[in-house]
């Protein structure tokens, strides 16, 4: 026996969008490709990221799907970090 779903899909994250006569309801899961275009990145530079481990990822089946905030964070770990010259220990 399966149970129906409660609340709208407002109350599941998602967001539903007028678009003239139709409503289109936008998922807060990225694709590849969308996460890709977001960030203008290849998608296989995403791809790699994943199954490093470096980027978190949900599996869909055989698909992956991304949060934006994961995607977000991924990013800002990328982020260069000022340079700190080393300090000389001994001498030669």
């Amino acid at each position: 026996m399966s149970e129906k779903c409660s609340g709208t899909p407002a109350s599941w994250g998602w967001v539903t969008m007028a678009n003239s006569s139709e409503q289109v309801v936008a998922s807060p899961w990225l694709t590849i490709a969308e996460a890709s275009e977001r960030v203008k990145l290849g998608p296989k530079l995403l791809y790699s990221a994943i199954t490093s481990g470096r980027l978190r990822a949900a599996r869909v089946g055989r698909a992956y799907r991304l949060r934006p905030e994961w995607l977000d964070a991924y990013l800002e770990s990328q982020a260069p970090q000022p340079f700190t010259p080393m300090q000389r220990t001994g001498t030669r």
